[in-house]
């Protein structure tokens, strides 16, 4: 989940980055080829096993919640 995160937040970073207005061309292409990386990191973190297990177990809970703790 922590893995999950903080790939979150490096594309959270990476988008501000890319809007950056004062970039140069090349500025702007390296931006983006780090918003790919992010974007491709945060993939890789959340089609983990660990990651869809935690995802299950955290819909089992809303269900049981929402259902009145049967």
């Amino acid at each position: 989940m922590a893995e999950a995160l903080e790939a979150i937040e490096g594309v959270r970073v990476a988008r501000r980055n890319v809007e950056n207005k004062d970039l140069s061309e090349a500025g702007e292409y390296l931006a983006l080829k780090a918003l790919t990386d992010a974007e491709e990191r945060l993939m890789a973190a959340v089609m983990t096993d660990d990651f869809v297990a935690c995802q299950r177990h955290f819909l089992n809970v809303l269900v049981e919640f929402l259902e009145g703790g049967r």
